[in-house]
């Protein structure tokens, strides 16, 4: 990285134009790939990014500071700004520009044109995985029903009789 005292000077000896970009290269001991960039504005301003830098760590810092408040997008109680409601934009920023899988239907799954014997093993292994993901977690109206205690059956006369039995 250059100094950017280096970078200054650089730039005046460009605008003077007295000296070719090779000359400026050797008399400042710096590559003619640096010279140019920096003649074409295409080398960053590192001083400007560090102090940029700078001054957002300050801000942020600033605003962490104090009591949690109320978001007002999201209406959690955090240090604002909200870095829930940021994430989320975020997201939905790099969600737009991404195509999207739609569901087609089982004819072609997510989209896809299988063949025959791909589609028809797709299909299997997709009714597998859901027959295993119900069991593991039944929905609440298909449990089995609770079994009986034993003898529940017979009757009372039968039960009273068979405990008398039982007594002798």
């Amino acid at each position: 990285m250059l100094a950017p005292e280096k970078v200054e000077q650089i730039r005046r000896l460009l605008a003077e134009g007295n000296h070719s970009q090779r000359r400026i290269a050797r008399m400042l001991g710096v590559s003619r790939g640096t010279v140019l960039a920096i003649a074409n504005n295409r080398r960053p301003d590192y001083e400007a990014l560090r102090r940029a830098r700078q001054e957002e760590e300050e801000l942020a810092l600033m605003q962490f500071s104090g009591p949690p408040r109320r978001c007002p997008e999201c209406g959690g109680k955090v240090y604002m700004p909200c870095l829930a409601c940021r994430a989320r934009r975020w997201a939905e920023k790099h969600q737009r520009n991404r195509p999207r899988l739609s569901s087609v239907g089982r004819e072609e799954p997510l989209g896809l044109n299988l063949r025959e014997e791909h589609r028809l093993r797709y299909e299997r292994v997709r009714a597998r995985r859901e027959r295993l993901a119900m069991r593991r977690n039944p929905p609440s109206d298909l449990t089995p029903p609770r079994q009986a205690a034993p003898y529940a059956h017979h009757s009372a006369d039968t039960q009273a009789d068979t405990q008398k039995v039982r007594s002798l």
